[in-house]
């Protein structure tokens, strides 16, 4: 059965045209987003994958960038996301005369 942000995250890539295929509990890529591998493998697809269950991915290229992370991650590393920081607490004082 798929999570809410697991169907999210498909429509994402879809979005952003990022192919895949569905196997089992995974997603599988073609090549990583991020290294986009060695460019000299024939294989299918299975060199990057995103596990549902789990809401993780793993870049499975020899000599990989080793990117590996959550959803928030991924569109985070891809640009599609600010960072979330914590907040600072801004002071002010009145200027000396």
């Amino acid at each position: 059965m798929a999570l809410i942000s697991d169907i999210d995250f498909m429509m994402y890539l879809n979005t952003v045209g990022i192919d895949y295929r569905e196997k089992g509990d995974e997603l599988k890529f073609h090549h990583c987003p991020f290294c986009e591998g060695d460019g000299k493998t024939n294989k299918a697809y299975g060199h990057f994958s995103f596990s549902r269950s789990k809401q993780t991915y793993y870049c499975f290229h020899r000599n990989s960038c080793g990117a590996q992370g959550g959803l928030y991650r991924f569109k985070m590393e891809r640009g599609d996301l600010t960072p979330i920081t914590k907040g600072h607490k801004v002071t002010y004082s009145r200027p000396k005369e």
